[in-house]
């Protein structure tokens, strides 16, 4: 009866250590495949590391490209309107601000995107992180946009540099024309205006200064102006139904009713000189050759 029992006992005990040792096999072997997976991880956080370090390498580029695309874009509304018909600079300038924005705005996106997934959780495997799957995945990332923006700032500066030579050659045209102008304008006034300065004879028209009232010498009862063709009487608007003003004597504005005769400056007197009706003028300087004077006639208008 006895050994019945102790067979029984002995059986049993033999059981639970079977049971035991198995069981203790499995946890070995979890903690086996655990400590193989916390062993990958260092090699994941590099890769994180790495991306992410990389990511903000490809964010540095791209503020760099925004900020040079600031400039461009400053410099092109400032030169609007001035450059040269024909210059190709602002619409050079003007393509490269939009192809440009597009590439800072895709790297933008682009660089959140793969931030994202580095900063992301590995999926979970059998025994923990899938950092073996995480770390081949970073390392496939890239950021195929950025590469393009480490040559924006360059390539806009020199763009820059050709529309500031475009709105400077428009610039000197400006002042081409504006120079132009006011000296047709000083070369009008001249023209249109004579200052009657003094009244008469040679010596006073030998002085260059102007008209002289040469009238009490000729007898004549309308008054008769001389100047030296050099001393402003070919540039003198004289064509028929130009207005002149005249300073000094006879003030006031004169329209030309043209040439009325030209005399011999040797052998002809003031008789050769037409009478005219009050209200007129003549004026005489040498034309067509320094022998003989011509006559305009003038009325006043004002």
């Amino acid at each position: 009866m006895h050994l019945g029992i102790t067979l029984r006992v002995t059986a049993l005990l033999a059981a639970a250590c079977t049971v035991i040792g198995v069981g203790t096999a499995a946890a070995s072997h979890v903690a086996a495949e655990r400590a193989v997976v916390s062993a990958q991880k260092p090699a994941y956080d590099l890769a994180v590391d790495q991306v992410i370090s990389r990511a903000g390498g490809a964010l540095h580029l791209a503020q760099l490209a925004s900020d040079a695309l600031d400039g461009a874009r400053a410099a092109l509304d400032a030169s609007e309107g001035k450059v040269l018909d024909g210059d190709t600079s602002r619409t050079a300038l003007d393509d490269a601000i939009r192809k440009d924005t597009f590439l800072v705005q895709t790297a933008g996106a682009e660089q959140r995107i793969v931030r994202g997934k580095a900063e992301a959780k590995p999926k979970a495997g059998q025994w923990g992180p899938d950092y073996v799957g995480a770390t081949a995945e970073l390392g496939r990332l890239s950021f195929p946009a950025a590469e393009h923006l480490a040559g924006i700032p360059a390539q806009l500066s020199k763009l820059e540099a050709d529309l500031t030579a475009a709105t400077a050659a428009w610039q000197a045209e400006q002042e081409r024309i504006a120079a132009a102008k006011a000296a047709a304008e000083a070369a009008y006034r001249a023209s249109h205006t004579l200052d009657v300065w003094t009244t008469g004879w040679s010596p006073e028209i030998d002085a260059c200064r102007g008209a002289v009232d040469i009238t009490p010498r000729t007898g004549l009862t309308t008054p008769l102006l001389a100047l030296h063709s050099y001393c402003g009487g070919t540039a003198l608007a004289k064509d028929v139904g130009s207005v002149i003003t005249l300073t000094g004597l006879y003030t006031g504005q004169w329209k030309s009713l043209g040439l009325v005769t030209t005399v011999n400056a040797y052998t002809q007197g003031p008789e050769a000189v037409p009478q005219l009706p009050a209200g007129q003028l003549e004026i005489m300087t040498c034309y067509p050759n320094p022998s003989s004077q011509g006559i305009w006639v003038f009325e006043r208008v004002g």
